[in-house]
């Protein structure tokens, strides 16, 4: 059974760091796409042999050595967070124990460990390092999504929970409620009560929010989105399903109790999942799980309490503010999409407030004033959003095009040295966005014309 989970505002940056991976020889009897993409891969040329090892692996979307193939060439291509998926989806196609097996899950840990070094965390990068010497014991490099980690603020505990009433979902009963709470107490006892929660009636209140569905697609049986401000996790929403399958039996309540038990190790910040079968946070149910966490379910969760969170202020938002935060951004997005972009830039403004160093809602907001023509903003908040992110690819390459016009206008007004600067610097910006992992489309064409225009101005 299947279980799919989905995170905010988490984004994969271009990184230009040394990767110590783990290398394999995979045989040559294989079909062309994949042959193609070795001999990329071999050429140094990365992103063909990502997009021919991507095509070789729907092709043969059982075999763990195309993942793994292809998991190496994510990570040359510095496309980070690719390649832990790709070999995340190794673990899943071969046992742990095996060589390959073992050599995707030490380059899970090399490839988490990068993407922390990138972003300012190379301390905290050392730091995990040291604890995935010990690979057996836990399985946190499993568990960083993104380069970050992120957990409770431990001052709030304990943690408000709301399980709510399933009547009118098919299969549902009361005595899932109790389920839920079972599995929720696994929790308390697996880290000698240092995590705590307290049940509350109204939701509005509560950090943990809980409610039902008949099923999802594909397998799943549960599906927990959260949200952080600052990086510290102040809500999740957990939907944990009735049935497996439409056309299957109700689950029952051991079931119930260890999809609970699994969906709130997620909304406690194990952001993936282990790759040993036995443990509660194995990505799918199987025969060898006990219901409860284990010893390594345990020792990794302590450990990712023990390292401090990747807080960037000191203030972590209530429960209120993470609300008002979110409900800006989605009518922000609502409005953008319905083309009222001055409203949409009032909801973006709102929610900065509250989390000001979000270098999207100044990258959203600068979309919109380029939407509105209103040129010199839109240019502001680009560069407010490279000040926050400088390896921004998409505020480098909006505020290129920007520039590019600007030189234009300032070279028919005669302003020369003014436009020389504008068309030096968008080329210096495309020039940087061209050497990025994929790279959005006319970049060369925009390139070329800020070169054109640049040998075009007059002393």
């Amino acid at each position: 059974m299947r279980k799919d989970f989905r995170y905010f505002l988490v984004l994969v940056r271009p990184l230009f760091i040394a990767l110590g991976l783990i290398m394999l020889w995979i045989p040559q009897s294989w079909s062309s796409a994949f042959d193609e993409g070795k001999f990329y891969y071999r050429q140094q040329n990365y992103s063909q042999a990502v997009q021919k090892l991507t095509i070789a692996s729907r092709q043969d979307p059982s075999n763990p050595e195309v993942f793994f193939a292809l998991g190496l060439a994510y990570a040359q291509n510095l496309q980070l967070a690719q390649a832990k998926s790709a070999f995340e989806a190794v673990l899943k196609l071969t046992p742990l124990a095996s060589p390959l097996g073992q050599k995707a899950y030490k380059n899970m840990g090399i490839v988490s460990r990068a993407m922390m070094s990138s972003q300012g965390n190379g301390a905290k990068a050392n730091q995990i390092a040291g604890v995935l010497k010990n690979t057996g014991d836990n399985y946190l490099g499993s568990t960083i999504n993104g380069g970050k980690i992120v957990h409770w603020d431990m001052a709030k505990m304990p943690l408000l929970v709301y399980v709510g009433n399933g009547a009118g979902v098919d299969g549902w009963s009361q005595d899932m409620q109790a389920s839920v709470y079972n599995g929720i107490r696994e929790w308390e006892a697996a880290t000698n009560y240092k995590i705590r929660f307290k049940q509350v009636r109204d939701p509005a209140q509560a950090n943990i929010k809980i409610r039902w569905q008949r099923n999802f697609k594909h397998g799943k049986v549960g599906e927990n989105p959260f949200e952080s401000m600052g990086d510290t996790i102040v809500r999740s929403d957990v939907t944990i399903a009735t049935h497996i399958d439409p056309n299957g039996p109700v689950l029952n309540a051991s079931e119930i109790k260890q999809i609970a038990t699994h969906e709130i190790g997620h909304a406690l910040g194990l952001q993936g999942h282990s790759p040993y079968e036995g443990d509660i946070m194995y990505y799918m149910m199987n025969p060898a799980q006990s219901g409860v966490p284990t010893a390594r379910d345990k020792k990794t969760v302590a450990l990712l309490y023990k390292i401090q969170a990747d807080v960037t202020n000191n203030t972590v938002g209530s429960t209120a503010q993470a609300s008002l935060f979110y409900d800006n951004l989605k009518q922000a997005e609502k409005k953008a999409g319905s083309s009222d972009l001055q409203s949409a830039i009032v909801n973006y403004q709102n929610a900065l407030k509250l989390k000001p160093n979000s270098p999207d809602l100044l990258y959203n907001i600068g979309v919109a004033y380029s939407k509105l023509k209103q040129n010199d903003l839109a240019i502001s908040y680009y560069r407010k959003a490279l000040t926050v992110d400088p390896n921004y690819t998409r505020a480098k390459y909006n505020l290129s095009v920007h520039l590019i016009n600007q030189g234009a206008e300032w070279g028919n007004q005669r302003r020369s040295a003014d436009a020389k600067q504008a068309f030096t610097e968008a080329i210096q910006l495309l020039e940087q966005v061209e050497r990025s992992p994929n790279p959005p489309q006319g970049v060369q064409e925009n390139l070329q014309a800020a070169q054109r225009n640049l040998s075009l101005v007059g002393p």
